[in-house]
């Protein structure tokens, strides 16, 4: 939905549309980053996986996540909704190996992917904006109000963090208070998508 949004405003502007562009906002190719799957079994975890569970069918996903190279989506997304118990986090070395081996298969299959989305804002995070920035694709990241408290009085590792964090093309944060946040980070205000987490009716 963001980008449609970018390309639109394009059209409105008077920018000349290109086919190839056009084609991969109506159809992107996504590729999901995420330490574990599912993820935390809590409302923006929940609210992940069910929104992926509506995408399976309708645009081609990977899933990269520790255990394993990046993966057909729908294929791991059955076997996720099947494990028990839901997957631990990752141990320092296996997510150390899981974030070099991901952002090798990143450059490799560049061509194979339009977005790049990473559910999360910590340091693990950090290494995959990057990769999205020097690549030149658009990267989306969903963090929750922890991940960007306390504008000002931040370590200096945390600083570091939230630098790379802004070059991302889009943040998705679940409350208004998350926003403001953001924003006292130096966000700029066109970046933040708030969507909070749904809830079973």
């Amino acid at each position: 939905m963001y980008m449609q949004e970018r390309c639109h405003q394009g059209e409105a502007a008077g920018r000349p549309r290109e086919e190839a562009k056009w084609k991969a906002v109506q159809s992107p190719r996504v590729v999901l980053i995420t330490p574990k799957y599912p993820p935390n079994p809590s409302g923006y975890g929940n609210q992940a996986y069910a929104v992926n569970e509506q995408l399976l069918d309708r645009i081609p996903m990977w899933l990269a996540t520790p255990g394993g190279g990046p993966q057909p989506m729908k294929e791991a997304h059955h076997r996720a909704g099947s494990a028990s118990p839901v997957p631990k986090e990752p141990g320092v070395h296996e997510r150390t190996s899981w974030i070099a081996r991901t952002c090798a298969w990143l450059v490799r299959h560049r061509y194979e992917y339009d977005i790049i989305h990473i559910l999360g804002g910590f340091g693990w995070s950090v290494p995959f904006v990057l990769v999205g920035k020097v690549l030149r694709k658009p990267t989306v990241v969903k963090i929750i109000s922890r991940e960007v408290d306390n504008p000002g009085h931040g370590t200096l590792l945390r600083r570091l963090r939230i630098r790379v964090l802004r070059h991302a093309t889009a943040l998705v944060v679940l409350s208004e208070h998350a926003r403001n946040s953001a924003l006292g980070w130096g966000f700029k205000p066109e970046q933040l998508r708030r969507i909070p987490n749904g809830v079973d009716v």
